[in-house]
């Protein structure tokens, strides 16, 4: 978990870089959104013949997508459940949160959104 928030902090951090580099040239910024979750999945090479590609799917893969959705609501560019939080052992307090209803599952899941994820305190 730890690792995942990470590499999201350091996309962050490249994306914004590159939006300073490319400031002139463009009249927005790119801006994106990622969603953390963690969970079993099952991982494997699926499709036939040539369009065979490898994939993970599972339950905690569409509630890690419904999270990623979330940063448009939101405005920001990370959304995580509590779960992957405290598997990282990473304070709660730089983040704003909420429980919130997943489709397809009967409990809320608390989840936590920043707005900028290269500001993330790890």
């Amino acid at each position: 978990c730890l690792n995942a928030v990470k590499a999201a902090q350091s996309i962050s951090n490249g994306i914004h870089n590159l939006n300073k580099d490319i400031k002139l040239d463009f009249s927005e910024e790119l801006r994106f959104g990622m969603g953390i979750h963690v969970g079993n999945t099952i991982v494997g090479m699926m499709g036939y013949g040539k369009t065979v590609t490898e994939t993970v799917v599972g339950d905690n893969v569409n509630i890690a997508s419904r999270l990623e959705e979330l940063n448009k609501k939101y405005g920001s560019e990370l959304v995580v459940s509590k779960d992957v939080l405290d598997a990282a052992k990473i304070n709660t307090k730089q983040f704003s949160n909420e429980k919130i209803k997943i489709r397809g599952r009967k409990e809320e899941l608390e989840i936590f959104s920043l707005d900028y994820a290269y500001n993330l305190k790890i």
